[in-house]
């Protein structure tokens, strides 16, 4: 007998992707000074395994290590810093970020 599906649930099919958990889906904004991102971090805790740095927490004191950190606990990063520059330094610029693991996005600037 087919178990019934709640209301708030649809029915998915084989084909799906599978659905990640919540703490993977969900990103915080560390946004503030980095001595209260690290609290936040902590405590959060693993119910959040996603976070979004910008450019002034990462440039504040402790940002580049608070990045570190996060991604050495195997978190992933929306890295929010608006790369914008010549085509070649753009380039350059996400070519290194993609060999970062756990960099999963990063905002770029461009025009046409």
């Amino acid at each position: 007998m087919a178990q019934p599906v709640s209301a708030l649930q649809s029915p998915r099919s084989r084909s799906d992707p599978p659905v990640e958990p919540a703490r993977r889906r969900l990103i915080v904004a560390l946004d503030q000074d980095n001595i209260a991102n690290r609290e936040l971090v902590e405590t959060l805790g693993d119910s959040v395994r996603f976070y979004k740095i910008g450019f002034i927490s990462l440039l504040n004191d402790g940002g580049l290590q608070l990045l570190q950190d996060l991604l050495a606990l195997g978190n992933d990063i929306f890295l929010d810093i608006k790369i914008f520059d010549v085509p070649h330094t753009v380039e350059v610029t996400i070519g290194s970020i993609a060999k970062m693991k756990g960099i999963r996005f990063a905002t770029v600037h461009g025009d046409q």
